[in-house]
């Protein structure tokens, strides 16, 4: 278990304390270190980078946005409108930016790893919390945070026969979903029929593009926190480009106490080599051009980051 928190961890009534707690666990044989901030020790402001760094993630810049990167900074820490003195981070998108945009905040994109998280992981739980602006205009959609294997550039309509993204997105008038990039090809016996065996899920595909994943009970409110989850469980691999249709996904919504929905017997990877390796941190409105863009300025919230190698 690895805790991505807030600076200031909710106790009872209590936000914030003055102690900082290292919380060190074994799991098959790997030493794993969860932190937990509590109270006035964290610092109010800082930048993300040096906050991922401080509650003990590694922080991988490679295809990043959005993070100290000057005219486009998009990702700052601010406090939690709801409770004062814990502080959370807030992603800003300027009216008129999508993924294409260069010359405003147009969200961010970096990659997470917990310190200490076991390499070769192929079954890994993710949650965490977000809100939108109360004057959000969810437009066409937009990207959320989930899970990212084998290297940084599996989204864009690349290629996706070696990686894997697992990250949700927001829809027209605040549906969500889940959108994967995964090998669709190689399902069994194909991707029809695969998918008219699939329940309680409505799946839509995009050409080169990702594949959406929802059904009606994924719907965001606005100036409300909801808490996001998701398990990926990998298949098994017969052989190299060869994979077995015995991965599945599950998805929680809004703290749902069974799954909203799941994925079965389906082919997440072809290779051995393709693990769960950490937390996607991709937010955008987009698609790729103005018909996606936001009329004014916006934003989300995010907290309470967790991640659970199973």
């Amino acid at each position: 278990m690895f805790d991505i928190p807030q600076y200031c961890f909710q106790s009872d009534s209590t936000c914030c304390r003055n102690t900082l707690a290292i919380v060190v666990l074994v799991y098959c044989g790997y030493q794993i270190q969860a932190f937990i901030l509590n109270g006035h020790t964290c610092p109010h402001k800082q930048s993300v980078s040096s906050y991922l760094h401080y509650i003990g993630a590694d922080y991988d810049a490679s295809g990043a946005y959005g993070v100290n990167d000057g005219q486009r900074d998009s990702a700052e820490v601010v406090e939690d409108p709801y409770h004062s003195g814990c502080y959370v981070l807030k992603v800003n998108y300027a009216a008129g930016s999508h993924s294409r945009t260069d010359d405003r905040a147009k969200g961010a994109q970096f990659f997470i790893t917990p310190k200490g998280y076991p390499t070769g992981a192929d079954d890994v739980t993710i949650s965490y919390d977000v809100m939108f602006d109360r004057h959000f205009d969810f437009v066409k959609g937009g990207k959320l945070p989930g899970t990212w294997g084998k290297n940084t550039k599996c989204s864009g309509g690349r290629d996706a026969n070696h990686c894997i993204s697992t990250r949700f997105m927001w829809r027209a008038n605040g549906e969500g979903e889940l959108y994967l990039y995964f090998p669709k090809g190689n399902q069994v016996p194909d991707f029809s029929h695969w998918e008219k065996n699939q329940h309680n899920v409505n799946i839509d595909t995009h050409g080169d593009y990702g594949v959406s994943f929802t059904n009606s009970h994924l719907v965001f409110r606005k100036s409300h926190w909801t808490n996001m989850k998701q398990r990926v469980h990998l298949n098994s691999v017969r052989s190299s480009g060869h994979g077995n249709p015995d991965g599945w996904l599950a998805v929680w919504f809004d703290g749902a106490s069974s799954p909203t929905f799941n994925i079965t017997n389906v082919v997440l990877r072809k290779y051995s080599d393709v693990h769960v390796d950490g937390i996607f941190f991709s937010t955008f409105f987009g698609g790729h051009d103005s018909s996606w863009a936001p009329p004014h300025d916006t934003y989300t919230l995010y907290k309470n980051f967790h991640v659970e190698v199973n």
